[in-house]
């Protein structure tokens, strides 16, 4: 089994993450102010 990853595999699914979170977190902050 490989010990590492590669970076570029580790940065591409943080940015997805980060992605799918500020989407997440937009639609419900629209939802508090009423958009």
């Amino acid at each position: 089994m490989m010990k590492t990853v590669p970076g570029d595999l580790v940065e591409g699914l943080s940015a997805l993450v980060n992605h799918s979170f500020e989407i997440h977190s937009s639609q419900n902050l629209g939802r508090v102010i009423g958009l």
